[in-house]
C-alpha cells in the first residue's frame, strides 16, 4: 500500500466515540506521514486486520469526552474491546479536547489530567503503550506531566518550539497525497 511512497510505513487508527446512541462515529487511518483515509467505523475491523496482515505497525487514537476517572476507564475498556486480538504496536493515544464542555463537566486541570492517566493506566495494564495527544498550548498550560507516557504533540508549524519530550509530532492538517481528495494530517513518529 505505501511501499512506493516510503520504505517504512505506520498506521494510526483513530477511533472517535461519545455518541449516546452507541454509534462510534468513524475511524481515521494515517499511514506514515504520507497517506490518510477516512472510513466508517464498520470498516475498522477490515482496516486493522489488513494492516496487521501486511505487517504495517498500528496505533490507536481515541477522542474522549470523559468527565471522570470512571468514564475514562470505561472509554479505555471500550477501546481494549475493539482492539482485542490485533497487533497494536504503536500504542493507544488519548485525546481530550472537549473544552467547550469543560465548565459543565466541573473539571480542573488536575482532574482532567487524572482522567487521562486513568485511561492510559488501564490500557497499559493490558500491555499497550499509552500516549497523550494534545496541542502545544495545552501541553504547556493545561496538562500536568504524565511522565510514564509518551506525548503526541499537535503543533502546526514548520519548526516546533515545544520544549517537552514527544514521540509523535502532528505538524500540519493541510498535507496532500496523490489519489486522496482533500487535505491530510501530517504526522512524524520519532524512534
Amino acid at each position: 500500500m505505501c511501499g512506493h511512497i516510503s520504505r517504512t510505513c505506520t498506521a494510526v487508527l483513530r477511533i472517535f466515540s461519545g455518541h449516546s446512541d452507541g454509534n462510534h462515529g468513524h475511524v481515521e487511518i494515517s499511514v506514515g506521514i504520507h497517506e490518510f483515509l477516512k472510513v466508517r467505523f464498520k470498516k475498522f475491523e477490515q482496516n486493522i486486520k489488513g494492516f496487521n496482515e501486511v505487517g504495517i505497525p498500528v496505533g490507536v487514537y481515541f477522542y474522549s469526552y470523559a468527565n471522570s476517572k470512571e468514564s475514562a476507564i470505561k472509554d479505555a475498556e471500550w477501546v481494549l474491546e475493539q482492539i482485542k486480538g490485533y497487533e497494536v504496536e504503536l500504542g493507544v493515544a488519548y485525546d481530550w479536547e472537549s473544552w467547550s464542555f469543560y465548565n459543565n463537566f466541573h473539571q480542573s486541570f488536575y482532574s482532567t489530567t487524572m482522567n487521562a492517566k486513568a485511561f492510559l493506566d488501564t490500557v497499559a495494564k493490558e500491555g499497550y503503550k499509552g500516549l497523550l495527544y494534545s496541542s502545544k498550548n495545552y501541553l504547556e498550560k493545561v496538562w500536568f506531566p504524565l511522565d510514564d507516557y509518551d506525548v503526541w504533540l499537535a503543533h502546526y508549524t514548520r519548526e516546533t518550539s515545544y520544549q517537552g519530550k514527544y514521540k509523535y509530532w502532528q505538524l500540519a492538517s493541510n498535507g496532500r497525497v496523490a489519489g486522496i481528495n482533500g487535505f491530510v494530517d501530517v504526522n512524524i513518529m520519532y524512534e
